[in-house]
């Protein structure tokens, strides 16, 4: 019987339209990264005293692939540009573009998964792709996209997974032996 010390930072929501949290944040970036920011913050202190106790203590953090279109867009303005750009959490309702901010976030969300494992070495930090997952992740777009996909689900489910078989990976990342810290040491 084994004890697992974990938690699991699931994505969030594609925001058609700018909009701001009650902190300032713009709400794709609050609710995509953020909150995950915060929640693995906060649980920091409790699954290292369980890593110390010598248990399996970890942070999933799920992403997309879509990171590497947001690391491949900034990564062509310059290190400066897009360090700017990466800290900006509030945002600009001027140069606000869905897919855009979506891809950014989940790159947010990789590189604080490889920063939080730098800061906690005794934790196994790790990032899961679930892949392309039929979920309400749409559900705030404008009312054609979401009926065009349900309409679509017969031709769609032959490349996109049900929620289920979506969490598999990251069910794999939380529970895998190989993924424990010791293993990857501080790695992400």
């Amino acid at each position: 019987h084994t004890t697992h010390h974990t938690t699991h930072n699931p994505t969030g929501a594609m925001l058609p339209e700018f909009g701001r949290a009650a902190d300032g944040a713009e709400l794709g970036v609050a609710a995509n990264h953020l909150g995950h920011f915060q929640l693995a913050r906060h649980l920091a202190p409790g699954l290292e005293a369980a890593a110390a106790a010598g248990r399996d203590a970890r942070v999933v953090v799920v992403s997309s692939s879509l990171h590497r279109h947001a690391a491949k867009r900034l990564g062509s303005i310059g290190f400066e540009a897009a360090s700017k750009e990466l800290c900006d959490l509030e945002g600009d309702p001027e140069t606000y573009y869905l897919f855009e901010n979506y891809a950014k976030t989940k790159l947010m969300n990789v590189l604080f998964a490889m920063a939080f494992a730098k800061r906690h070495p005794k934790l196994a930090v790790l990032s899961a792709h679930p892949g392309f997952v039929y979920t309400s992740v749409t559900r705030h777009l404008p009312r054609y996209v979401p009926l065009a996909h349900s309409l679509a689900v017969p031709f769609v489910l032959f490349f996109q997974k049900l929620p289920g078989a979506g969490s598999n990976s990251t069910v794999h990342a939380l529970l895998e032996p190989l993924f424990c810290a010791r293993s990857i040491k501080g790695r992400s």
